[in-house]
């Protein structure tokens, strides 16, 4: 990720917190698999992204989200 994408990350934590519910899409035909699946799940943070810094400009995010029902 890049600088710009933690920052929005942040924000949207920000916004919602671990009370607020919101839809997140996990498209793993562009990052997992070349299986047309795509994964629409209502959730909530279960805590704060936790986003490391690898290399100048690239970031990575670990998230943990509760599904709700």
């Amino acid at each position: 990720m890049t600088k710009e994408d933690c920052e929005r990350l942040q924000q949207i934590f920000d916004e919602f917190g671990t009370a607020k519910t919101f839809f997140i899409a996990m498209d793993n035909d562009e990052a997992f698999t070349t299986d047309n699946e795509i994964m629409l799940k209502y959730v909530k943070f279960a805590d704060a992204p936790t986003i490391t810094l690898d290399s100048p400009n690239n970031f990575s995010a670990q998230l943990k989200f509760r599904e709700e029902l």
